[in-house]
């Protein structure tokens, strides 16, 4: 499902119009302002929405504007990009509860005039807007060309904000209500994953002496994993007279290239103790979405066996296991309970369980929303 962040955008627009006829609204001009960013899982088991800042960490973004003047003849409509072709930084304000611009910007006065807004965050797409001659709409395109996604890196679109002309009645939203303002709604460009390890069990009774085991982790990598890419998204002016968010069409993840590694920014060795406790191996790492059936794990430990009593000796043991391919490893019980793709808007923690007595490699792969609404439970027989 896609979960979106709700971002309201009461858009200050600075609009020096000049002296035309149809500009005669004497009214004071009045400035945008940008409310707090919120999304609303719909399983969200405590009902309440989350915020942006506490999930993605996010304290801005960058917004676009092209505004639509009411001309000198008629109701011609003349067209600029108004916050320029960089777009302007919207700040999120923690000592007034706002999200703000640089500066100040106020709306249009003009009955007929009115601004598009498209909004995202992270990278540097290139974005058109431009009439098309044959169907006399304004369309838009979006894309991150050629980009390179880093472990740190988040990519987010908005919807299309269309033809907005002042401050919006939040009650239009029903039970996601926004303060007034332009509805900037959020979706992920990107997957996530993560790997942590446990043992299955670090000790036992044999004939009244115990055994303990202790797992160290000396190298870990998963590689052949595509780290370029585009992404690209097309909309077009949904027409009519109100303001209206439209989602963009997308094109997905093309270009794939890249063979990168993914590797644990701890010290080695990791050391996995305890049967309750997983520990973590590598953290939440960004990747751009794609097949897995390339994606190669590669896992060496030694297994330390001490045993208890008098003469008791330790004996340590390497297993390696090269270049197992993640898509063989199964979320459940059923024959397609195989994670085949890392997919948009979704996070993936891989639990590695490896038991010491044995030396087998147990891999279960869990997939959940990046909007965490709520643990899941999947075992592997």
């Amino acid at each position: 499902m896609n979960n979106w962040f709700k971002i309201t955008l009461l858009a200050a627009l600075a609009v020096p119009l000049g002296c035309s006829e149809m500009e005669v609204d004497e009214a004071p001009l009045k400035a945008v302002s940008f409310a707090v960013g919120t999304y609303s899982p719909q399983t969200r088991a405590d009902g309440d929405p989350v915020s942006v800042i506490d999930q993605d960490g996010i304290t801005a973004f960058t917004s676009r504007g092209f505004l639509h003047s009411e001309g000198f003849i008629g109701t011609a409509q003349e067209f600029g990009d108004f916050f320029g072709e960089e777009g302007q930084k919207i700040s999120w304000h923690a000592d007034t509860k706002e999200w703000l611009p640089p500066h100040d910007y106020y709306w249009p006065k003009g009955q007929k005039s009115y601004i598009d807004f498209i909004s995202w965050y992270g990278g540097s797409p290139e974005i058109t807007y431009a009439k098309n001659a044959s169907s006399n709409k304004f369309e838009a395109t979006f894309a991150w060309n050629n980009v390179q996604v880093a472990a740190t890196d988040n990519l987010m679109w908005a919807d299309l904000a269309w033809r907005y002309k002042a401050n919006v009645n939040p009650a239009t939203y029903g039970k996601n209500e926004v303060a007034e303002g332009v509805p900037t709604l959020f979706h992920h460009a990107l997957s996530q994953v993560r790997f942590v390890g446990k043992v299955s069990k670090s000790s036992e009774t044999v004939n009244g002496k115990t055994v303990k085991w202790t797992v160290n982790v000396k190298e870990f990598s998963i590689s052949d994993v595509a780290n370029k890419g585009t992404f690209s998204l097309t909309n077009v002016d949904p027409g009519g007279n109100e303001p209206k968010t439209q989602a963009w069409t997308v094109k997905d993840w093309t270009n794939l290239d890249g063979e990168a590694t993914i590797t644990p920014s701890a010290t080695y060795p990791i050391t996995l103790t305890e049967t309750e406790t997983e520990k973590e191996i590598v953290g939440w790492q960004s990747v751009i979405p794609q097949s897995t059936d390339a994606v190669k794990m590669t896992i060496k430990f030694s297994v330390v066996t001490e045993y208890e009593g008098a003469g008791g000796k330790k004996v340590e043991e390497e297993v390696t296991a090269s270049s197992v391919l993640l898509n063989k490893f199964k979320t459940g019980t059923g024959d397609n309970d195989y994670i085949k793709n890392w997919e948009r808007n979704k996070r993936y923690t891989y639990t590695i369980i490896i038991e010491p007595d044995t030396g087998i490699i147990k891999l279960i792969p869990v997939e959940k929303d990046w909007i965490d609404a709520g643990i899941i439970d999947i075992t592997v027989e």
